[in-house]
């Protein structure tokens, strides 16, 4: 199954915003791939996430959560805690891309959440 990312948004743990915000990307540049395995330690999910942005939120290099929203469908994946942050690696030319891989303890979670892209 083929899933286009419409939009992502992050939540900073370090600013103290209780909302995600929106990123701006340039469509269709953002990839999402995640990896259900067993370790020792039980289940892991690890996220790899790529997005070239428009513009910088000024919070890109903080403890973040992720939230990825799909074309056509009415569920998300979050990934990130408090406990647990994503860091992006941020590289900055004539644009900015972000990307990261992040794995947490468990499987992936899809949330039926409204799309607000």
């Amino acid at each position: 199954m083929i899933r286009i990312i419409e939009c992502l948004f992050i939540k900073s743990f370090d600013a103290g915003v209780k909302d995600f915000i929106p990123l701006d990307i340039v469509p269709g540049s953002a990839t999402l791939t995640i990896t259900d395995s067993r370790d020792e330690g039980g289940r892991v999910s690890e996220y790899k996430l790529n997005a070239t942005l428009r513009k910088d939120p000024g919070c890109l290099c903080e403890r973040l959560a992720v939230r990825v929203f799909f074309c056509g469908q009415s569920a998300s994946v979050t990934f990130g805690t408090e406990d647990l942050p994503v860091f992006l690696s941020v590289t900055v030319d004539n644009r900015i891309t972000i990307s990261c891989k992040h794995k947490e303890p468990g499987r992936s979670r899809v949330v039926g959440t409204d799309c607000v892209c």
